[in-house]
């Protein structure tokens, strides 16, 4: 897929994914990002094209001491190649529980964080619809250029 099929993020899928990392550790559980080091993260997996460089601001003290691959926040990272395996992730909280926490701390969430994903938010989008304009006139020349093909 293209890499303007996928969606970005918005500020509560960003909260919800490092605060559902950050609940899973503080329970016992392993999840993936904390068994992989930064090293294995780097060479594993290529960033999606187009969202290299993102140039993120630091994290903010809520999640500044979680380690996250570098591609954390790129739409449609799970689909580069690497499926899902079908396991239990971690088993020390269901969903159910990690949905009601989060949501409940969304709603009291400090305004440092929320203001660093409203950041993170911005920054996927325009990357965003940058990859959407030049993908849009990549397409146009390519019409363009076949229509040309077809006439001669």
């Amino acid at each position: 897929k293209k890499p303007t099929e996928f969606r970005t993020y918005n500020r509560y899928n960003i909260y919800f994914t490092l605060e559902r990392e950050k609940l899973v550790l503080s329970k016992g559980g392993v999840t993936k990002w904390s068994t992989m080091g930064k090293e294995k993260s780097a060479s594993k997996q290529p960033v999606r094209h187009g969202y290299e460089n993102l140039n993120l601001p630091p994290f903010p003290p809520r999640f500044s001491l979680m380690y996250v691959p570098e591609d954390w926040c790129v739409p449609g990272r799970r689909h580069l190649g690497e499926k899902r395996s079908h396991v239990k992730a971690h088993g020390v909280v269901s969903f159910r529980e990690i949905a009601r926490t989060i949501a409940d701390n969304w709603k009291a969430v400090d305004s440092e964080t929320l203001e660093w994903c409203m950041t993170v938010e911005k920054i996927l989008k325009v990357r965003h619809a940058k990859l959407k304009a030049e993908e849009r006139e990549m397409d146009y020349e390519y019409r363009a250029k076949e229509a040309s093909n077809a006439y001669q």
